[in-house]
């Protein structure tokens, strides 16, 4: 069932695992014993295929672990040291969360997070916030959240760490058996020597007609939206930052009209009435100062402990990221709409070209905007850096592109360097969709430039993005 030979793990000059091997059959329960340091959470980590060894391999069920992980891992289990739960959703949305990336659907996995509700003993708490759990209830809550795909292969690491109460409820679910999976508990205690001599999971059934219902791009597609739903939930638990960001450039608006209708007037639209400028000037300004959102997504995921819980599903990280950028792309074009829109009934915005070509732009933008913001994922540790750069950088571009004032205001080395920001084109499209009367085909170039910065923004996300790369968010 599971089989690792030759494991070998160093880090920097520390060498943690020394060619370690393992068998462990069907039926089998197996405890890891040693001091801190000793590398049990490590190997743990590897034969869960969160870490890579230097070398060595890794069965499970017969998949080699360490090429085919997403295959290995629809076999595989594991509630982490590290407690990684979502705190802000209901234990119900928790538990959804991760039958649906196991392929669970529907009343089958209605029933399952009912089953696995009360076998860890928090049926009472199925509509209560995760986060206001005691400790004990929330590491049972963390356990559950690996068992609710019935998996061939359960790691437990520190079931009961911190939370002494806890370990009576997490036995619940284990008692002398009938065909029990195969487990793997890293416990320096005597709860440890227990659980390898007696407990059992029960009840455990094949999974072979979860990976049967549903393969391919149409598991990946499930998966995906899983991970969206629950970052649509995790939205509308927190959406003061949208709603800032929504109505503050609405009030920059009235303040700014004034002046924006002198710098038109002065810049040959002697018609204007400074709408045409603040509106979607203001738009873009704030858009750009929402990436922020994007990165907190990813961040935040990491501070909670759930971002290894992700990895360790059969999600790839393509899954993953599709499924959080989505909801955030959807956002986020939802908040420039209602500028656009609210500019338009409260301060006459009035566009004279093609609206389709606005929606078009609008659309294009957004993109763009979403995938700079996986990209400063990627390549910042921090959630800190990521979000100082994303609104330094926003605001820059959005400066130099006429986001404040018509670029041709501007002293001629501004103008010159305006160019080369991608707020600049989606400002000179809107522009001119708004006061010359512009189509779609005049503004096709600077529409096909945003999108060159948004496939290159894509693309440094995509070269650069590393799931197992350690990152430090805050909640």
């Amino acid at each position: 069932m599971l089989t690792a030979e030759n494991i070998r793990k160093s880090v920097g000059d520390h060498r943690v695992l020394t060619g370690v091997d393992l068998s462990v059959s069907a039926g089998q329960v197996v405890g890891l014993m040693g001091v801190n340091g000793a590398g049990k959470t490590t190997l743990i980590s590897i034969l869960a295929g969160l870490e890579r060894p230097d070398a060595g391999s890794v069965q499970v069920a017969g998949v080699d672990a360490l090429r085919h992980h997403r295959a290995a891992a629809s076999h595989l289990g594991i509630a982490p040291q590290t407690l990684g739960i979502y705190p802000t959703l209901t234990v119900r949305e928790n538990l959804a969360c991760f039958a649906g990336l196991a392929g669970l659907t529907g009343r089958t996995a209605r029933t399952r997070v009912q089953d696995v509700a009360a076998l860890m003993g928090l049926p009472e708490a199925l509509n209560r916030p995760a986060g206001q759990l005691s400790g004990g209830q929330q590491r049972r809550l963390h356990t559950g959240m690996a068992i609710l795909h019935r998996p061939e292969i359960l790691f437990l690491d520190e079931p009961t760490v911190g939370s002494p109460p806890a370990r009576c409820a997490i036995r619940r679910p284990f008692s002398p058996p009938r065909s029990p999976p195969s487990a793997a508990t890293p416990r320096s205690c005597p709860m440890c020597r227990s659980l390898v001599r007696a407990w059992r999971l029960r009840t455990w059934r094949s999974r072979a007609h979860i990976r049967s219902r549903t393969k391919g791009s149409a598991m990946s597609l499930l998966r995906s939206y899983s991970i969206a739903r629950t970052s649509w939930q995790l939205q509308l638990r927190d959406p003061a930052s949208s709603v800032i960001m929504t109505v503050l450039p609405l009030i920059l608006i009235a303040v700014l009209i004034p002046s924006a209708k002198a710098q038109l007037v002065l810049s040959g639209y002697p018609n204007a009435t400074g709408a045409e400028q603040t509106v979607p000037g203001l738009a873009v300004l704030y858009a750009f100062l929402s990436v922020e959102q994007v990165t907190t997504l990813f961040f935040r995921e990491h501070a909670w402990g759930t971002w290894d819980r992700l990895r360790a599903s059969p999600a790839s990280t393509a899954d993953i990221v599709i499924g959080k950028v989505v909801v955030r792309f959807l956002v986020q074009l939802a908040q420039t709409a209602l500028v656009f829109t609210a500019g338009g009934l409260l301060f006459g915005y009035r566009p004279n070209g093609s609206v389709l070509a606005i929606a078009i732009i609008v659309v294009v933008f957004t993109a763009m905007l979403v995938c700079f913001g996986v990209m400063l994922v990627a390549l910042c540790r921090t959630m800190d850096q990521a979000n100082t750069i994303g609104m330094l950088g926003g605001m820059v571009m959005a400066g130099l592109g006429g986001a404040l004032a018509p670029v041709s205001s501007f002293p001629g080395w501004v103008q010159s360097v305006a160019p080369f920001t991608p707020a600049y084109w989606v400002l000179d499209a809107l522009r001119r969709l708004t006061l010359e009367h512009a189509t779609l085909a005049d503004v096709a170039p600077a529409t096909g430039i945003a999108l060159a910065f948004a496939a290159g923004f894509a693309l440094i996300a995509a070269l650069c993005f590393r799931s197992s790369a350690v990152k430090i968010g805050t909640t």
